[in-house]
């Protein structure tokens, strides 16, 4: 099991790939994309739109 949802945004080099992983496989699906070098982001919803921050994956 893995991602149930996802969605593309942005342009060019500076776009993210957000998913949706039910809880009891989240740390399975950063396993995997992590071989492909993927970098995960936390955010969160807000009344203006989605906001992002930075979290350090080393």
């Amino acid at each position: 099991m893995g991602a149930t949802g996802g969605k593309l945004t942005g342009a060019g080099g500076g776009g993210y790939l957000m998913l949706f992983v039910p809880e009891q496989h989240r740390y399975d699906v950063m396993r995997t994309l992590k071989l492909y070098k993927g970098r995960f982001e936390r955010y969160h919803f807000t009344k203006g739109g989605i906001e992002t921050w930075r979290i350090n994956n080393d």
